[in-house]
């Protein structure tokens, strides 16, 4: 990846270039094994483009990344109200529930692999929950 950013910027160094569909299918197409149409046709479609092998050139690992749910509205925090409780979530395993307030806490956004720390009250009691995100 970081071959394919030097190369588009050395191109764009380039007095007529363009940051385009075409632009960076030249560019990754050389390293991913695909003619600049087929990657142009990946881009297009928003599709993962799964590298093939090319002689003297180092494959690319595709990986899957971790989808970011904290198991309720995000919204939450503004309002200090817990809404939106899934079920089947982990905030739910933890003993997070619709209504109640959030006293403090919070999380990294974006970063699934951090613990999110909330202390909530229903009320009547508070309890202090940390759970992972899915």
């Amino acid at each position: 990846m970081a071959t394919v950013l030097r190369d588009l910027l050395h191109s764009a160094k380039k007095p007529a270039f363009s940051l385009n569909d075409d632009s960076i299918s030249a560019a990754v197409g050389k390293y991913v094994g695909e003619a600049p149409e087929d990657v142009r046709r990946f881009i297009q479609a928003s599709e993962t483009i799964v590298p093939q092998p090319v002689a003297g050139v180092a494959v690319c690992v595709n990986t899957k990344a971790h989808t970011f749910d904290l198991g309720f509205e995000g919204a939450s925090f503004a309002s200090k109200r817990i809404a939106g409780v899934k079920p089947e979530s982990n905030a739910y395993r933890a003993g997070v529930r619709n209504g109640q307030s959030i006293l403090a806490g919070g999380f990294q956004p974006g970063n699934p692999d951090t613990l999110v720390q909330l202390k909530v009250s229903d009320r009547m009691t508070w309890r202090t929950s940390g759970f992972g995100i899915k």
